[in-house]
């Protein structure tokens, strides 16, 4: 790609961004179970020499993030969560890259060919584009860059119709870690469960959530632990 000789970021996401596309979007679908047992790299080989083998969202996003890093660009994980079995398309996941330039997080979607959009002078955000999309705001977007460019009225999105993600039966999920391993760790879950030690966070911001049911559940936690402190004191204390 080249891709030393790029200093832009946001040139640098186009570039990374096309090139996954073009390489592979005749080979979405449903992956062969293989593919989840592979790491990211392999699973790059696998698909570019092995053309029988289908992929989804979730290669785009972690192949796209693979090599973003290795060009020098900070980015997340972002996932387009379903609500209820209303939300007949189900999960989605795309990128998400800081351009220091603008000190910013940018929205990428290699699967859907959406590597930037634009409303106005701002480039996008996740949950930028998921106002826009749910609330259905009359504003043209631009497709700052996508696979096959062209210099037409074809770049530009007119009301998000065609978007099956970001409607009002999704919400958005920003990961802080995918190593699994650490995540259910011992330790990991007694954090969570007695300090809200989160692995992710929701943005949702059509409903209403509350923390009462974790905050009673934690009260119960660190009242058991006193009591039990307690008991085994006067139980030592008796003995002695």
């Amino acid at each position: 790609m080249n891709i030393d000789k790029i200093v832009n970021e946001e040139d640098k996401i186009c570039k990374i961004g096309t090139w996954l596309y073009k390489l592979f979007k005749d080979q979405r679908g449903l992956p062969q179970p293989i593919t989840f047992k592979l790491t990211v790299f392999q699973c790059y080989h696998l698909f570019n020499s092995e053309k029988q083998f289908n992929l989804w969202c979730g290669h785009f996003q972690d192949m796209f993030a693979l090599f973003s890093t290795a060009a020098g660009l900070l980015n997340r994980y972002v996932e387009i969560v379903p609500i209820n079995k209303q939300a007949i398309s189900g999960f989605h996941e795309v990128n998400e890259v800081y351009l220091s330039s603008k000190k910013k997080w940018v929205m990428v979607d290699v699967t859907t060919n959406r590597i930037l959009l634009k409303n106005g002078k701002d480039i996008l955000t996740a949950a930028e584009y998921y106002d826009i999309a749910t609330k259905k705001e009359k504003v043209q977007l631009l497709l700052i860059c996508q696979a096959d460019w062209t210099k037409s009225n074809d770049n530009s999105l007119q009301n998000n119709v065609n978007d099956i993600y970001f409607d009002k039966n999704h919400f958005l999920r920003y990961y802080y870690t995918k190593d699994l391993t650490k995540v259910y760790s011992v330790k990991s879950k007694i954090l969570r469960y007695f300090l809200s030690n989160p692995w992710y966070e929701n943005y949702d911001p059509l409903r209403k959530h509350s923390n009462i049911l974790f905050r009673v559940k934690q009260i119960i936690g660190f009242v058991t632990l006193i009591l039990a402190f307690i008991f085994l004191h006067q139980f030592l204390t008796k003995k002695t």
